[in-house]
């Protein structure tokens, strides 16, 4: 009795898995990098622009790459992260320092020079009695991110095989 057994088709295999894992973390960075491009501009549409547009302006995007992970972050750098989460998450009632409150009301709501300290009394008065508004800007902007990154993610899969069996 002979038995032949042909590797051939093995070791092709085998070759083409060993540059695998380099196809799947270059095929990762460059998904991830759009996926974080894709949720920051996201996040940023429900960001309220306030006085200034910093907040908006400071929602940044990285990703990083470790010898156990690729990450991606989407985060708030600069002056706006001193508030980004009372305008997250909201805040409890408390008086708010005024310059920023003044600030806010000649330039959001308009109104005139003369009036601006009168305004933004009862602004701060409305903040020490109720506390202010939760936008969850990440949270929405996350929420309609999701879907597409997990699309892009899917195609980078059939891509990642496609190169693998190339």
């Amino acid at each position: 009795m002979e038995i032949h057994i042909d590797f051939r088709e093995v070791v092709k295999l085998a070759k083409k898995y060993d540059r695998g894992p380099k196809i799947v973390e270059q095929a990762t960075y460059v998904t991830m990098f759009a996926g974080m491009a894709l949720t920051k501009r996201r996040v940023q549409q429900f960001t309220p622009v306030g006085a200034t547009g910093e907040l908006r302006r400071g929602i940044s995007w990285e990703v990083t790459k470790s010898r156990e992970a690729i990450e991606g972050r989407v985060t708030v750098t600069g002056p706006a992260l001193s508030y980004v989460e009372p305008v997250e998450f909201g805040s409890r009632p408390h008086w708010p320092p005024v310059e920023p409150i003044r600030y806010w009301v000649l330039r959001v709501l308009g109104v005139p020079a003369e009036e601006v300290s009168r305004v933004a009394f009862l602004v701060s008065r409305k903040i020490a009695r109720i506390g202010t508004p939760k936008f969850r800007m990440f949270e929405q902007g996350w929420a309609e991110a999701e879907p597409k990154v997990m699309s892009l993610f899917n195609v980078m899969c059939y891509k990642v095989v496609e190169g693998i069996e190339r």
